[in-house]
């Protein structure tokens, strides 16, 4: 904080007080409850660019920060950061209790479709009466998996799709890569493709969403991305039992994941096919805001085609890494722009003065 705004304590502690007498009407916890109840999607997105899943306490930060997302991570991160780290658990996405799996590219893939909870196919009309009707609540209660299939007692346990194209050897996948916790980095730039992944399930949602579109829309022809999977469901955490070392299912945590495929064939100079394979492309959030894996694995997969370009091709900024690290930082951007709101005087009453110094110079030069 500025000290020149520090000084002016009695305004800021009024201001403060000023915002808290616009959210009266409902203590706090009411507050935070109705915000989990109400827009559950909203608080899965939180808690995915925040990187922590606890969904009662990033409802509180959502309701403290008045609904404003940047904020809110910003609360739920500064939160986290003060308490102790008490295991370490690696989890594999294959194990997921699928809830919701959805395969765009294939009518008929192994295991099924499953629909699951989604508004995808609902009309976009804005209903101005009760939230719920009667029609939808008996509906809900009706199994969405594909050909009115019952739903599953047990959780499902579905192949891959992408396995299908694997084994016709037409995906360029990358290598597998090794987890890395970034929030033991300085920084995610240079560590290889398992930091920028989880790089990617933090970053912010808008940026991640406008730079997966535009990489699309500006990069080369023949280059379009086609979904082959979407899965949304529980992953089970396990720790090592203290005592015995044998692994103990501590919790879950509800995750989207997505792979997707990128359609592009490299032609040398000569005008020769050098390679006509997909580019396979991964994504994966926290919660269901499913466009956040959707932009993850489109990102993924343009950064992974362009480490296979010749050299002296040319890179769009959606192709480099480091630069997307940059970009999708959604709380370093939003520090920069906000911090503009804090007292600036005196830095520019000095720019005042050089501007007004180069202009009395060209004066007396005329």
């Amino acid at each position: 904080m500025y000290t020149t705004v520090r000084e002016s304590q009695g305004a800021i502690d009024a201001s403060a007080r000023l915002m808290d007498q616009q959210r009266a009407g409902f203590n706090g916890d009411d507050r935070a409850e109705a915000v989990g109840a109400l827009v559950p999607l909203l608080v899965d997105q939180v808690m995915a660019e925040a990187g922590v899943v606890e969904p009662a306490v990033a409802a509180k930060a959502v309701e403290q920060a008045r609904g404003d997302v940047s904020r809110a991570v910003s609360l739920l991160r500064s939160w986290v950061s003060c308490l102790p780290r008490e295991a370490t658990a690696v989890v594999g996405w294959r194990g997921i209790e699928v809830e919701r799996r959805i395969t765009p590219a294939m009518s008929e893939p192994d295991g099924g479709q499953f629909l699951g909870a989604s508004l995808d196919y609902a009309p976009r009309l804005l209903n101005l009466g009760s939230s719920l009707s009667a029609e939808t609540s008996s509906d809900a209660t009706e199994p969405a998996a594909e050909h009115g299939a019952e739903p599953a007692a047990e959780p499902l346990v579905l192949p891959r799709a992408a396995a299908r194209l694997e084994e016709q050897d037409l995906i360029n996948a990358a290598e597998p890569a090794e987890p890395v916790d970034i929030t033991r980095r300085a920084s995610a730039a240079g560590a290889g493709r398992g930091a920028f992944g989880q790089f990617l399930s933090r970053a912010e949602t808008g940026a991640l969403t406008a730079l997966a579109y535009t990489a699309v829309r500006e990069g080369p022809k023949q280059a379009d991305p086609t979904l082959v999977e979407l899965r949304a469901g529980q992953l089970p955490v396990s720790v090592p039992h203290p005592r015995t070392g044998n692994p103990v299912r501590i919790g879950s945590v509800p995750v989207t994941t997505c792979e997707l495929v990128l359609y592009h064939v490299q032609v040398d100079s000569s005008g020769e096919h050098t390679d006509s394979g997909f580019t396979l492309g991964y994504g994966a959030t926290a919660g269901r805001v499913e466009r956040r894996a959707i932009s993850a694995a489109m990102l993924d997969a343009r950064v992974t085609r362009a480490q296979g370009n010749p050299p002296g091709t040319a890179t769009l900024p959606s192709d480099d890494a480091e630069w997307l690290i940059t970009a999708l930082d959604g709380q370093e951007a939003t520090g920069f722009v906000e911090h503009l709101k804090l007292a600036h005087h005196v830095s520019f009453a000095s720019d005042l003065d050089r501007v007004r110094a180069v202009g009395e110079t060209r004066a007396e030069e005329d």
